[in-house]
């Protein structure tokens, strides 16, 4: 049988690169974060947490990170900031107020220009799992948290493939997808579904 444990399967989710220092890069891994100086040349895990699979500096502060760790149950899934990010040894706080106790898929975040103190929180959950998902979002930097839509957009994919992403010039507009894309001009609410999967010709 195949085995998918993050101890047999290991790579790379994400990969951003600071925008006012090109040279130092992070990389979302199955082992964490990991963070290279020099390019890419050498790299130091900064952030142990398995299956780390998104990461959002916040716009404007390249200090500040954000990172989405978990994947199919993992030990450890949720989010974590930094404020040091870029320090030798950085400091990495588990963000938990006003979010789900048990999280058993991925987690997407995404912070708009417009407003770098609000931070959006796509989080998914494993097929069959009673664990809470959906949209959340935070206004004061990750401090607390509340659920920011009601509507059911995650389904059996939520463990892997759904997304976040809010507009640049405006906080409020946002799109989150998993099977299909939905809209909101209101940062979260009732979202408007904008696709169906199930309209594609297959022949």
């Amino acid at each position: 049988s195949l085995d998918f444990s993050a101890s047999n399967l290991k790579g790379v989710a994400d990969i951003i690169i600071n925008p006012s220092r090109p040279a130092t890069v992070y990389a979302a891994t199955t082992d964490g974060v990991y963070r290279s100086f020099d390019a890419g040349t050498t790299w130091v895990l900064i952030n142990s947490t398995p299956m780390a699979m998104d990461i959002c500096m916040k716009p404007g502060d390249t200090s500040t990170l954000y990172i989405g760790a978990g994947n199919f149950t993992s030990t450890g899934a949720g989010i974590y900031k930094s404020s040091n990010a870029g320090a030798s040894s950085p400091t990495f706080t588990k963000l938990t107020s006003g979010l789900p106790t048990t999280i058993s898929g991925m987690i997407r975040l995404h912070i708009s220009a417009n407003n770098s103190s609000k931070v959006y929180a796509s989080i998914g959950k494993s097929p069959g799992s009673t664990a809470s998902s959906g949209l959340y979002s935070s206004t004061n930097n990750g401090s607390s948290w509340t659920k920011a839509s009601n509507t059911a957009y995650i389904n059996n994919q939520g463990w892997y493939a759904h997304d976040i992403v809010a507009s640049p010039t405006n906080a409020n507009t946002i799109y989150v997808s998993e099977m299909d894309m939905y809209k909101s001009t209101a940062g979260g609410g009732t979202l408007s579904k904008i696709s169906d999967w199930s309209l594609w010709n297959f022949n």
